[in-house]
């Protein structure tokens, strides 16, 4: 604690007594009563967890002890509603941050997020795996799309008054077949990067006829099944990055890979060269290449929640005054979703 805080000179008498390791060890009552009403709730100079691995932790905490119900309870031939529910929300929240492998710190867990999707990572599970899951993902949370938070957000209320049978080897997720062939989309991709159709999307270039047979080549998109099965797999990722329905099949390509940075950076060139912005707003300019380059798309709304905000409170009318009109269209150009045909 810092001594000069306002908050923490009424105290001081008593926090300096207890910066003594000893103290701790010997606390009286009317200590012990300041400690507990007073002194825990003064500011900290001790550097904290965003919020999201903080309840990320809460997450695995619950989880951990909803699985020792869960083994007492197959015994009986019965499964832990609670477990259950639980589990199918950390599955949920890797699939959502698979789809960030454009942020190295994520694409270093790529494989162990890919694994927690699968039915066999999840046989056998104890508290020294669900630690590992907690400690490796807690700070790629605040990654996850602002969308998808309110899945570490939201409380778990089982509607399930019994305990559920339980099954070995029974599907418990409804989107695991989804997930499932997320990851091996994904991983097809990921293997045609350097193809020149994907390239294109990266580069925000449009597609010919010809761009888009063989964009469904590559991904065996062959029937009106393999199509509507990738929309379905794909398009709430983009719903949640743009707002918007029914995509075409290259801005789905493109939530997917994002868009190259040198190509968002010449997008923006001229805006910039014409105008005569302050530091701040320059680098507000450059988190929205960020975005792009990460996301794909940059929905309006956005620009008003963090990481933006973190950067300027009032937003960009705030930021840029009369130039975040020309900015606002700027980034609606590049997303180039109202000229953009439905995927069929």
């Amino acid at each position: 604690m810092c001594d000069e805080n306002f908050l923490v000179r009424p105290y001081l008498k008593s926090v300096a007594k207890l910066k003594n390791r000893e103290a701790w060890e010997n606390l009286d009552s009317e200590l012990r009563t300041e400690v507990a009403k007073s002194i825990s709730g003064l500011p900290s100079q001790i550097e904290q967890d965003d919020e999201y691995a903080r309840r990320w932790d809460h997450l695995l905490l619950k989880t951990e002890l909803a699985l020792f119900e869960h083994e007492a309870m197959k015994k009986l031939n019965r499964s832990s509603a609670e477990y259950i529910s639980l589990m199918k929300k950390i599955r949920k929240i890797a699939d959502r941050l698979e789809d960030k492998t454009t942020i190295p710190d994520v694409k270093k867990q790529l494989e162990f997020i890919q694994a927690i999707q699968t039915d066999e990572f999840w046989e056998g599970m104890n508290i020294k795996v669900l630690e590992e899951i907690r400690k490796r993902l807690r700070l790629l949370i605040k990654y996850i799309d602002q969308a998808d938070k309110k899945i570490v957000y939201s409380n778990f209320s089982d509607t399930l008054t019994q305990p559920a049978a339980f099954e070995p080897g029974t599907e418990v997720f409804k989107n695991d077949e989804l997930a499932a062939y997320r990851q091996k989309m994904s991983a097809v991709i990921n293997e045609n990067l350097d193809k020149e159709v994907i390239w294109k999307v990266r580069c925000n270039r449009p597609l010919t006829d010809s761009d888009l047979r063989q964009l469904e080549e590559i991904l065996d998109l062959s029937t009106a099944e393999d199509k509507e099965m990738f929309k379905e797999a794909y398009q709430s990722g983009f719903q949640a990055k743009t707002g918007k329905d029914n995509p075409s099949l290259e801005l789905l390509i493109r939530s997917i890979v994002g868009l190259d940075r040198e190509a968002v950076e010449k997008e923006f060139a001229d805006f910039i060269e014409k105008s005569n912005f302050s530091s701040l707003q320059l680098a507000f300019v450059r988190k929205i290449i960020d975005y792009f380059v990460e996301n794909g798309f940059v929905r309006d709304d956005i620009l008003y929640e963090p990481p933006f905000s973190d950067m300027y409170h009032d937003g960009p009318e705030g930021l840029f005054g009369d130039a975040a009109e020309a900015l606002f269209a700027r980034i609606k150009r590049i997303n180039g979703i109202s000229a953009a045909t439905k995927y069929k």
